[in-house]
């Protein structure tokens, strides 16, 4: 049975990115338009949909790590991060909000010598399959400065195949990655510093691509029909833990990607 608490995400959405305020500030057509849009597609994306993680950082106490057992619904997903990269993580209060709280994820060097695969800061789902298409979204803002850090996000199987990897460059644009070795790929658009945006990434493995959306007061970002990173499909797990994970290029500057919640859903 679904989860039943989609609805309520959709609300947190609306609010984080200031619809109201949006609408009173920019009552002309096309930006209407944009606010339509992005409603609607929070609607169909949440509804008929499994809860596959969900990551909020509420219970959380301030200055702390994050708890990894993401206790509460879905049950058997989870936050994965390596002792050495602990001193990236602090729950804090959410900018926007200060309410709520988020997960500021920062490119500071790390407390000791790891392996490129163990230094991701992982959201992993429960078990589950992409026999249906798969929809990962994270809410945040970026503290970006020039002379920083890129930062790459893979949605990933779980087990190192990567269905779609996304850099976000210290400019602020936006790569839709499709050579993991150069890191080069398509320029979709771009996130102001302190905008509060929303990623969505549905993976449709039967159809061999994904999509990607951006909701943001200044404009959405919309590019759809992506070729998987992995275009072979028979390489991707089933069972397997759908996973949103991220790692900056450089662990030397003072980058900030403050998530304020995580979820991946599985339509029904």
């Amino acid at each position: 049975m679904p989860l039943l608490w989609p609805h309520e995400h959709i609300i947190r959405i609306k609010d984080k990115l200031n619809i109201e305020k949006f609408v009173m500030k920019n009552s002309n057509r096309s930006h209407l338009v944009i606010l339509v849009v992005a409603i609607l597609m929070l609607t169909a994306l949440f509804s008929g949909c499994t809860g596959i993680l969900k990551a909020t950082f509420e219970n959380d106490t301030l200055g702390s790590l994050p708890d990894k057992s993401l206790p509460g619904n879905p049950t058997g997903d989870a936050i994965s991060y390596a002792t050495e990269i602990e001193t990236q993580l602090e729950v804090v209060s959410t900018p926007s909000n200060a309410t709520n709280k988020s997960l500021r994820y920062q490119s500071v060097p790390l407390s000791g010598s790891i392996g490129g695969h163990s230094s991701w800061l992982g959201f992993r789902g429960k078990s589950t399959n992409f026999a249906k298409p798969v929809t990962f979204i994270w809410t945040a803002q970026k503290i970006f400065n020039a002379s920083g850090s890129d930062l790459n996000i893979d949605c990933s199987d779980g087990s190192g195949v990567v269905a779609a990897r996304i850099k976000i460059l210290k400019t602020g644009d936006v790569i839709l990655v499709n050579d993991i070795a150069s890191g080069t790929g398509a320029n979709v658009g771009s996130i102001p510093n302190n905008e509060v945006h929303t990623f969505m990434v549905t993976v449709d493995l039967p159809n061999e691509v994904y999509n990607i959306s951006v909701l943001k007061p200044s404009g959405n970002i919309v590019s759809n029909g992506n070729t998987l990173l992995t275009e072979n499909i028979s390489l991707f797990h089933n069972p397997a833990n759908p996973s949103a994970s991220f790692r900056y290029d450089v662990f030397s500057s003072s980058q900030q990607y403050i998530i304020e919640e995580v979820f991946i859903n599985r339509r029904n």
